[in-house]
């Protein structure tokens, strides 16, 4: 797990990344240490942005692109239910290009080759491409 949400009751009030505790922690052997005296707050991320399930997928990716965070916290009703990563985003990318949903070309060269042959979804080959994503 890279991101740990840290919560008052069943209010998020912070949240913890991989990162926050590698700027944190003195590495030895390995391992991570903490001084005694250092306590959670102390690292936490404390003004966390969030999103709600209804959100659109596009909207909670340019959030992370733009505040430059890797997952969002999703909030219902005042209660955390989840969090989406970057991982999720790429995976669900993925998943699009596995499908045939998207088509991406590799660069301006092998897309405008005449020897690069562009299927549709159904494996034909297609009469139009459109280069734009989601």
């Amino acid at each position: 797990m890279h991101h740990l949400p840290i919560m008052q009751g069943s209010t998020i009030v912070g949240l913890i990344s991989l990162s926050d505790l590698l700027l944190h922690g003195q590495k030895r052997n390995k391992e991570l240490f903490f001084d005694e005296e250092r306590e959670v707050s102390d690292i936490m991320t404390k003004n966390v942005f969030t999103c709600s399930p209804e959100d659109n997928i596009a909207y909670i990716a340019s959030i992370m692109i733009e505040k430059k965070i890797h997952c969002l916290p999703v909030i219902k009703k005042g209660t955390l239910i989840g969090i989406v990563t970057t991982s999720d985003l790429l995976s669900m990318l993925i998943d699009l290009i596995d499908d045939n949903s998207v088509i991406i070309p590799f660069n301006q060269a092998e897309r405008d080759s005449p020897d690069h042959q562009r299927l549709d979804a159904g494996g034909y080959p297609a009469n139009q491409v459109s280069w734009d994503i989601l």
